[in-house]
């Protein structure tokens, strides 16, 4: 189903023939649509913000951070779209081999789902076209004079998206392998009633483990980055969107101030949340791995080398447990949720009380 998936959100691009999720397709990219495709988003925006002045409108804290969100957006889809299809394109290769192999090591088990493999991407693309619908119909009167600018947004925020969705995917393919892995583990401990030494046991787990590590480095490569840019994207966005709501009334009514700046917050910090705890699912899953490593420890009866053996086995598995980073920033998991609510309560209470003395 995971492969199934991933192909499936991959050709999604292909009927849009000259955009940037056909072009991160790893063996089918255009790399002339990819060049085009990067410089109409990039020179559509910029025309956007000068021909109409899109932000001279807004006070000084809302301008700073659409300024920062907008590039920051930008940097999202250019990296898909020409860093992924350039200078790493390799990689695309290197990752779906690492899946495949880890997949077959491990013994995934494929079985057949009532529900078709493609209904979540139908459903998100659901929610994602409902909540920016309602954005359009409360900021209908205001379209036109900034039709450019607005157009370039959705467009990258639609991008966002599903590169977004995609990374849940691939994520979702590792946590099936380290699932996978523990099981095997927990089924020899059940079935093996002499409890014998298996040298060959501990080298299957162990390389298992290993190349499980050499796919995440190379996921770690690839989308370390835009990554990266997500996480820091979600900070001004919000924050511009809270703005809204207490300082903008006086372009929409209140009550609509509310709905937009609501909804659009929302959404944003649900596609974050969900990607950073598809990371921390990962994580869990193979601290499981070595919890059981510690477990079958006990549970085979060792004396001397042997011993020795299952202790080196069990550093190996700790060693190799995945790490997930932003470009090597910072690790990626549970507490990075908390880091953006704090990084966002940090910024609004200065921002509010700048606002209201500047008013």
């Amino acid at each position: 189903m995971g492969f199934r998936l991933w192909s499936f959100v991959l050709k999604f691009g292909n009927i849009f023939a000259s955009t940037s999720l056909a072009s991160i397709q790893y063996n089918k990219c255009k790399n002339v649509c990819n060049i085009i495709i990067s410089i109409v988003l990039a020179v559509g925006g910029v025309l956007g913000l000068t021909i109409k002045k899109f932000y001279s409108e807004f006070n000084t804290t809302r301008r700073i951070c659409s300024v920062v969100g907008d590039a920051l957006l930008y940097c999202i889809s250019f990296y898909f779209i020409i860093v992924l299809n350039f200078w790493k394109k390799h990689l695309w290769t290197s990752l779906y081999e690492g899946l495949k192999r880890t997949a077959k090591l491990s013994c995934v088990e494929t079985t057949k789902s009532k529900i078709p493999f493609y209904c979540g991407f139908i459903i998100m693309n659901c929610g994602h076209f409902t909540v920016h619908a309602l954005v359009l119909y409360y900021r209908r009167d205001n379209l036109g004079v900034h039709l450019l600018k607005e157009g370039v947004f959705y467009i990258e925020a639609y991008f966002d998206f599903c590169y977004k969705f995609l990374l849940c995917v691939i994520l979702n393919m590792l946590l099936t392998r380290y699932r996978a892995l523990n099981n095997l583990l927990q089924v020899y401990t059940k079935t093996k009633t002499d409890r014998k030494f298996s040298k060959h046991f501990l080298n299957q787990v162990e390389y298992i483990m290993g190349s499980l590590r050499k796919t995440v480095d190379v996921f770690n490569d690839m989308f370390g980055w835009p990554v990266l840019f997500m996480t820091f994207y979600t900070v001004p966005s919000v924050l511009n969107l809270i703005n809204l709501i207490f300082f903008s009334a006086e372009t929409y009514g209140p009550l609509e101030v509310k709905w937009i700046g609501g909804l659009l917050a929302a959404w944003f910090f649900f596609g974050v949340i969900i990607l950073i705890i598809m990371y921390d699912r990962v994580i869990r899953e193979a601290e499981n791995v070595v919890t059981g490593s510690y477990e079958l420890k006990f549970f085979m009866k060792t004396t001397g080398w042997n011993d020795l053996k299952t202790e080196e086995s069990v550093r190996f598995l700790m060693k190799n447990s995945p790490k997930f980073t932003a470009a090597n920033f910072f690790e990626i998991g549970r507490w990075t949720i908390l880091s953006l609510f704090e990084t966002i309560i940090a910024f609004t209470i200065p921002m509010i009380q700048f606002e209201t003395v500047t008013q």
